[in-house]
């Protein structure tokens, strides 16, 4: 797993009215795509459920199957050796807020903000069948052929909102707040 990240806040008093805000995170990470929330295919799982007496592997160096088990229950060393998924995304999350004080108490505030991602899982799946320790070749420890797979994922939102704020401090400890606005929002993939 890596990740890298650059985080950039600004905080700009234009003058005694104006004050803008902006806010800007951009961040890449790679991953092994091992199964991690699956409640069936993850390798912690398959360990639970693997048999205590069965060997990780063969006298041979291959991989061993469970000769008690004819089920989904897959040996979890083998399903993490080979695994050869990879998941790599680039990220941007960024908004801009401008507010604009009429007079005391009245504000006018314009905000935008948007997050746009990119991600990319590429894996390969080799043919392989695993034996039990007496030669047997159970039938949920096989696949016939080789795989390739890539998937592409794009996603994207906007938002903009527009919003009227008086703020009215009302004796000691006491403020009342009136707010009007509206909100676009859009999102995509």
């Amino acid at each position: 797993f890596e990740r890298y990240t650059v985080v950039a806040n600004t905080v700009s008093e234009l003058n005694d009215k104006v004050r803008l805000v902006t806010n800007l995170t951009l961040s890449h990470r790679e991953k092994n795509n091992l199964s991690e929330n699956n409640i069936f295919g993850n390798p912690i799982i398959r360990a639970i459920n693997m048999d205590p007496v069965t060997p990780i592997r063969l006298p041979n160096g291959d991989f061993a199957a469970s000769p008690y088990q004819e089920t989904d229950i897959k040996n979890p060393v083998n399903s993490i050796a080979l695994n050869n998924s990879i998941y790599a995304e680039d990220r941007m999350v960024g908004k801009a807020k401008l507010s604009y004080e009429v007079i005391e108490g009245l504000t006018l505030e314009t905000d935008f903000g948007a997050s746009l991602q990119y991600g990319e899982s590429r894996s390969l799946t080799s043919s392989y069948q695993l034996f039990t320790i007496d030669g047997r070749a159970p039938s949920n420890e096989v696949v016939m052929l080789n795989s390739v797979g890539n998937n592409i994922q794009k996603f994207s939102s906007f938002q903009s909102e527009n919003l009227v704020r008086y703020t009215k401090i009302i004796g000691e400890g006491h403020k009342g707040e009136a707010v009007v606005g509206i909100t676009l929002f859009e999102n995509s993939g």
